[in-house]
Formats: C-alpha cells, sequence, structure tokens
C-alpha cells in the first residue's frame, strides 16, 4: 500500500454519524511546513499571509510549521496531492469535529500509532526498518499492528480501530498505554 492508501483507510469513515441529526462536518488535520516555496494549499481559504504573519494563528510555529485541519473532501484530494512526492507533511490519525485539533474536539478515534525512533539508540541505530522490527520490535507486541510504516529514521506501528466516537477516549488512553 502507498502512503495515500494507509491514510485513505484510516479516514475512510469521516462522514459516519453516531445520532440522525447529526449534520456536523468532520476535520483531519495536516501537519507540515505550510509557508515553503513549494508547498502545496488546497484550494481552501488558507490564508497566507495570516499565516506568515498572526501569531494567534500560527502558534509559535517557525516557517509555518503547524497543523490546518480541512473537511474530507479537501483532505483526500490533499493527500493524493501530496502523494506525488511532498516530503515532511503528517496526517492526523483521529479526526475532530471542528478545525481546532485538540482532545476535546476529537470526534473519531481511528487508530493509534507508536512510532520508534530507534535511530536515537547506539545498539540499534545501525539496523535496518526491517531488522528492527523484525528482531526487537514485533516480538514485544501483544498484538499484529495494521500497518508498519518505515518514516526513514524510524518505525511507526500503526493499530487501526473502528471509528469509536470521543466518548471512548479513557478506554483509547488505556489501551495506548497498554500497548
Amino acid at each position: 500500500m502507498n502512503a495515500k492508501d494507509v491514510i485513505s483507510y484510516i479516514h475512510a469513515d469521516m462522514d459516519k454519524k453516531y445520532r440522525l441529526q447529526d449534520t456536523t462536518e468532520c476535520h483531519a488535520a495536516i501537519l507540515k511546513d505550510w509557508m515553503r516555496n513549494d508547498a502545496f494549499l488546497p484550494d481552501q481559504d488558507v490564508d497566507v499571509l495570516r499565516l506568515k504573519y498572526d501569531d494567534a494563528y500560527m502558534g509559535d510555529y517557525e516557517h509555518g510549521f503547524h497543523d490546518l485541519c480541512f473537511r474530507q473532501d479537501m483532505f483526500i484530494r490533499y493527500i493524493e496531492q501530496a502523494a506525488s512526492g511532498e516530503e515532511d507533511v503528517y496526517f492526523s490519525i483521529n479526526s475532530f469535529w471542528n478545525t481546532k485539533r485538540t482532545e476535546a474536539n476529537i470526534r473519531h478515534l481511528n487508530a493509534f500509532v507508536i512510532d520508534y525512533d530507534y535511530y536515537k539508540i547506539a545498539e540499534y541505530a545501525d539496523l535496518s526498518a526491517a531488522e528492527m522490527y523484525q528482531q526487537h520490535i514485533r516480538p514485544s507486541l501483544v498484538i499484529d499492528p495494521t500497518f508498519v510504516i518505515d518514516s526513514g529514521r524510524g518505525l511507526y506501528c500503526i493499530f487501526c480501530i473502528d471509528h469509536a466516537p470521543y466518548a471512548c477516549t479513557g478506554l483509547y488512553k488505556a489501551i495506548y498505554s497498554k500497548l
């Protein structure tokens, strides 16, 4: 699977409703340097001047590297564009009620992610991603991950779940701690 397929799989049910009267649009976050010269900007009102100069909008992130949240259609369109080679682009695993990426705004819990930065540990630094996973990570996991991704400097183990609602956050945190 390529990156676009993995992200589309994780966010397949962004429009899932828990109540018939639910009309809220779901959002997912993209974290990247939005000010980079080669950065693709989706055709949504991303105010580039505001990104650059408004600290309240941008937060404390240097050079425009921060989260922006998008509706499902824009999010998927962005994934298709970014898959063509843009680097240092990160996507939220969970989705949100609105455009603010905070725990209080989580709408769907989609997956757990364990990020292994094994390159920082001298005894593992010379191992390939496959060697690290097979020899050290896989034997320590209680269940097999849905996806194992070589990030270039480490590994992400992603465990997908069936889009649980925010009400399950306590259980989500307990399972995450166990993993």
